[in-house]
């Protein structure tokens, strides 16, 4: 992420002066775009606050009644870690501008190519399942206090911060509402790998078993470097893949380095609760998110009273060199 002008497309806010940046004015606070990070139906722009000298996120929401009630949920539910603040709301025209904290740190796709390039190292197995149970816990807070789907939870939208160390959501993702998620359009929102796949079909119910499958498949990837179903995700159980995979995929102790070391109990529960959220058929995942939730919590007590945590080493080390690429502090 670069403070590079970004060019100019249909989404683009207007610009005050043609020749500079672009500029948004929220309730007489300018915040200059940097960077456009959503798409067509659903824009957002990365921004710098010159007020406060931070970054920020702002959203383009519809100005309709489901918004509204929306953010008056989501204003109670971002006091989590894993979850954004809202800053600040003003509706114009058609749109309603919703201003996020930014929270810094690199995102966890970037975070994924290094690992491919072999400039980073991977988390220990007991890192990886803490940083998904705080994800986990936010999602909880959607799924239960607010009854809305994240239904775009990917990589690139997950900041891995420094100290101390978690995965943060970087907006609400799609914000479907539970009871209407069946009325979204076909792939909305959605990364066809993380998405899962009753997301990318037309007519398939989803509720909080969707984020659950993408937050597992994040999982297996922070385990062992690679998407499960040989890196097709949730395309998987289109139909036509399906018939090339069982229900479930290979268990990632099979090739997790990370996993090597662990008590055969431990290395066994872990799989379960990582194959069981990558279930292809969801009513094969757990079926609510305060069950996965449990399954979550129930192993990472393990890990603790197991003793088993990742050393003061090249993972630490990496953590302590955040700092130094990515994006200044406010």
């Amino acid at each position: 992420m670069t403070d590079q002008n970004p060019k100019r497309n249909s989404n683009c806010p207007p610009d005050d002066r043609s020749d500079h940046q672009a500029s948004i004015w929220i309730k007489r606070r300018h915040y200059r775009v940097l960077d456009e990070l959503g798409f067509r139906h659903r824009p957002r722009f990365l921004v710098h606050d010159s007020a406060s000298k931070c970054r920020r996120l702002i959203l383009r929401l519809p100005n309709d009644a489901a918004t509204t009630q929306h953010l008056q949920v989501l204003r109670r539910l971002s006091q989590s870690s894993s979850l954004p603040q809202i800053i600040d709301t003003q509706i114009q025209g058609d749109d309603h501008l919703v201003v996020l904290s930014w929270t810094n740190g690199v995102d966890l796709g970037d975070y994924f190519q290094r690992v491919k390039r072999g400039a980073v190292v991977t988390p220990s197995a007991y890192e990886s399942l803490r940083l998904v149970r705080g994800l986990t816990h936010g999602l909880f807070q959607l799924h239960q206090h607010a009854q809305l789907i994240h239904g775009d939870l990917k990589p690139e939208n997950l900041i891995l911060t420094r100290k101390p160390s978690f995965l943060a959501m970087i907006d609400f993702g799609s914000a479907w509402q539970v009871e209407r998620s069946v009325s979204r359009q076909q792939g909305d929102g959605t990364s066809l790998v993380y998405a899962a796949p009753e997301l990318l079909s037309q007519n398939s119910l989803c509720d909080g078993r969707s984020d659950q499958f993408a937050a597992s498949v994040i999982l297996y990837q922070l385990l062992t470097g690679v998407v499960p179903y040989n890196s097709l995700g949730g395309q998987a159980g289109l139909d036509q893949y399906r018939a090339h995979f069982e229900n479930k995929p290979t268990p990632p102790s099979q090739t997790s380095q990370a996993m090597q070391t662990l008590p055969k109990s431990l290395a066994h529960e872990l799989d379960y609760v990582v194959l069981t959220g990558t279930r292809l058929d969801p009513d094969s995942r757990f079926q609510t998110t305060s069950a996965w939730l449990d399954a979550i919590e129930t192993l990472f007590l393990k890990f603790k009273l197991s003793q088993v945590k990742t050393p003061l080493s090249s993972w630490q080390r990496f953590i302590d060199r955040l700092a130094n690429i990515v994006a200044p502090k406010c």
